[in-house]
């Protein structure tokens, strides 16, 4: 896929910039792309070494489970990549779910968040990462969309992930359940109830491993007054 623009291009084309790079962090820029509206995450503006090595290895993650899930609604195109560091995707109309109106979040729309994740999990891919509130958002016709892709996990990439894949699945299950818990607790049911009480020993163990390795990457790579905010439950 050939870059769909030179990088001393990006400026020009920034409509606004959504999130300013830190360490570990890409800069992330809403573009105006002959006239159709792209997400830019940009590694590019960190540390050579992370440029090179861990940005372009996290952009070719994200791009792999995008493009592994092309054609599911609700989840963005791939536009392409600015080099080994940048990867550029569709733009979704859409607002965070929290802050949604109340009245679009109803028991359809979780159904179809529902449905949407597995959509994802009969790809191979599980997101990973749902638990960040911002990943999930809804469209102006009250439909669910998901985003950030860069702590998934696709099937095909490794023996662990193969292993795991299971109890993977079930953390983005979960986290759907916890979502709808906290946004429209009247919705969940005593058998939605149950399942966030369950969790193997290999779940257990899988989910502090990646919760430790999570603490220390943010521990160390982000800056100190985001510590404070770093969530091991």
């Amino acid at each position: 896929m050939a870059d769909p623009f030179e990088r001393s291009q990006i400026d020009s084309l920034t409509v606004r910039v959504l999130r300013h790079g830190e360490r570990a962090r890409p800069d992330v820029r809403l573009l105006n792309l002959d006239g159709k509206l792209c997400v830019i995450k940009d590694y590019a503006n960190q540390g050579p070494l992370f440029k090179r090595v861990l940005g372009a290895y996290l952009v070719w993650r994200e791009k792999v489970a995008f493009e592994r899930a092309a054609g599911i609604e609700g989840i963005p195109r791939v536009v392409g990549t600015i080099g080994p560091s940048a990867l550029v995707t569709e733009y979704l109309e859409s607002v965070e779910i929290t802050s949604a109106p109340r009245e679009l979040l109803t028991a359809e729309f979780f159904e179809q968040l529902s449905a949407l994740v597995e959509a994802l999990h009969a790809r191979g891919i599980v997101h990973g990462d749902l638990k960040k509130l911002e990943n999930t958002l809804v469209t102006p016709d009250g439909k669910p969309a998901l985003v950030d892709f860069t702590a998934a996990f696709v099937t095909g990439s490794s023996p662990l992930t193969a292993v795991a894949f299971p109890w993977i699945c079930d953390d983005d299950r979960r986290a759907v359940v916890k979502l709808k818990s906290r946004l429209a607790p009247q919705l969940v049911t005593p058998e939605e109830e149950a399942f966030l009480e369950e969790r193997s020993a290999v779940e257990k163990a899988f989910r502090w491993s990646r919760r430790y390795v999570r603490y220390v990457v943010k521990r160390y790579s982000t800056p100190e007054q985001e510590r404070a905010s770093i969530r091991l439950k």
